[in-house]
């Protein structure tokens, strides 16, 4: 069974009210198996004034954007074809696969400015951004790890003035650290028909698991297949806030040892959780 060591649990908010732009070499390369390994780290963080603001919300002055993006990208990993999850971090983080990366998020922080509802302007205070009552903050980073597996999170949060609360979404990627690397998908480890079966499993289990987690109602898998690899071994299916359950109930994780689930499993996923002898 794979078992994933973590690496940290979070990432640090990004919210500099400056037009920020850095590329930081992430990691060094000593010797061993650390020379192996290396990741980039991309920070850039604006602030915007919203134009006409101050009428709609009653203030003497207009109330300010802030936009941020953090991801730490792999460049090596032992041996492995490190642009397939380069690809996938990109296409959750910044809506796009296969562009210089720097550039894809300025463009994602202007895309983002203009859907706020109001005319932006730029304004290069940190003060404006820290106390910006609207904001959007991506952030990428690794989870976990394990000589085997690396499990990687995308965070967006996000808060709009006069909004009830804000929303922080967690989307995680999966990358299987043997021979060229691959990116784990629920379709690679469950058969077509087990992934019919899926959902009832789910349902039950949460139901077993009602008094930690409270009320749910799951007719479905997590919405774009959400799932990661837990440090205990688990393959967890994480629900966001009002998928199946009441924003206060926060992001629901579903949790399974994989024998649980060996019956729905493909013969890649049997033998990547070592499970080949239960179906002896």
């Amino acid at each position: 069974m794979i078992h994933i060591r973590s690496l940290r649990s979070s990432a640090a908010h990004i919210v500099g009210g400056m037009a920020v732009a850095a590329m930081l070499s992430a990691c060094t390369e000593p010797s061993g198996n650390d020379a192996q390994m290396a990741f980039d780290t991309y920070a850039v963080g604006r602030c915007f004034a919203l134009e006409g603001s101050a009428k709609v919300f009653q203030q003497d002055s207009d109330l300010t954007y802030a936009d941020s993006v953090s991801l730490i990208l792999p460049l090596r990993l032992q041996n492995c074809n490190v642009q397939p999850l380069r690809d996938t971090i990109t296409s959750y983080a910044l809506g796009v696969t296969g562009k210089p990366i720097l550039p894809s998020i300025n463009e994602y922080i202007e895309r983002s400015a203009q859907q706020v509802g109001f005319k932006t302007k730029p304004v290069n205070s940190r003060a404006a951004a820290i106390m910006a009552p609207s904001f959007d903050i991506v952030s990428g980073f690794v989870a976990y790890m394990s000589p085997e597996v690396l499990v990687y999170c995308v965070r967006t949060e996000s808060q709009r003035a006069g909004a009830a609360h804000g929303m922080t979404v967690r989307r995680y990627i999966n990358y299987l650290l043997r021979g060229q690397g691959k990116v784990l998908t629920l379709t690679s480890l469950f058969t077509p028909e087990g992934l019919k079966q899926l959902p009832d499993r789910i349902a039950e289990q949460a139901l077993s698991l009602s008094d930690i987690i409270g009320p749910t109602s799951v007719d479905g898998l997590p919405a774009n297949d959400n799932f990661y690899l837990s440090s205990e071994g688990e393959i967890v299916f994480s629900y966001q806030p009002y998928e199946i359950a009441s924003y206060a109930q926060g992001t629901i994780d579903i949790p399974f040892y994989p024998y649980e689930l060996s019956d729905l499993m493909t013969p890649e996923a049997i033998d990547i959780f070592n499970l080949a002898d239960l179906e002896n």
